[in-house]
């Protein structure tokens, strides 16, 4: 599996990469292995921090602001920290809680339209850009995930990755779609899923 999702997500013909499995049995650990290999990945988790967790628009507020820290390791002075689109992330982040929540819930597209253009300045090229533990986000929030992921892949040239159970309830239908406009553009080869039956992270090669 390990060795299946490296081919995958270093080949230029895949641009969805879906693991699937159930809880506790290794997704993110076999993910953040697959990234220690791949410099430029971009990795973002939706996994719950809050009893609030279930919000509308918090998985949505948790991926942006997982964003923002992708630029805190440049310096203070560095020019893309003047570059209107990451000073536009940047005030976001600042806001109270209940003010980015109420604008990931009021106008959606536009926090989405900050994480695409903030993503287009983190892309290497053909950047991973990994959205682990989906099956903790709100429903409102995994349609603008998903629209987001579609955006980097076609727009952008990147890669994704989306980390999640199997048995998640809402899942199909936005994610379904997602693989249908992915391989309406890029062809069925363009969309991998890779199911975890069980790792041994005792294994030298892990």
């Amino acid at each position: 599996e390990l060795q299946e999702m490296e081919d995958t997500l270093t080949n230029r013909r895949t641009k969805l990469t879906i693991v699937k499995g159930p809880a506790g049995i290794g997704k993110s650990r076999l993910i953040d292995e697959v990234l220690k290999r791949l410099p430029g990945a971009i990795y973002c988790s939706v996994d719950p921090f809050s009893k609030e967790s279930n919000a509308p628009g918090w998985g949505l507020m948790t991926i942006t602001e997982q964003i923002v820290d992708k630029f805190k390791d440049e310096p203070p002075n560095a020019p893309i920290q003047r570059h209107p689109h990451v000073q536009a992330i940047t005030n976001f982040s600042r806001k109270s809680q209940k003010e980015k929540l109420d604008d990931c819930t009021q106008t959606p597209e536009q926090v989405t339209d900050m994480c695409f253009n903030a993503l287009c300045l983190l892309n290497k090229g053909n950047s991973v850009f990994v959205l682990d533990d989906m099956h903790h986000t709100d429903r409102a929030s995994m349609r603008h995930l998903t629209l987001l992921s579609y955006r980097y892949m076609a727009e952008s040239g990147g890669q994704v990755l989306f980390g999640m159970r199997e048995e998640d309830i809402f899942e199909p239908e936005a994610v379904r779609d997602l693989e249908k406009s992915v391989e309406g553009r890029f062809g069925k080869e363009a969309v991998k899923t890779i199911s975890v039956t069980g790792l041994n992270f005792s294994d030298d090669k892990i």
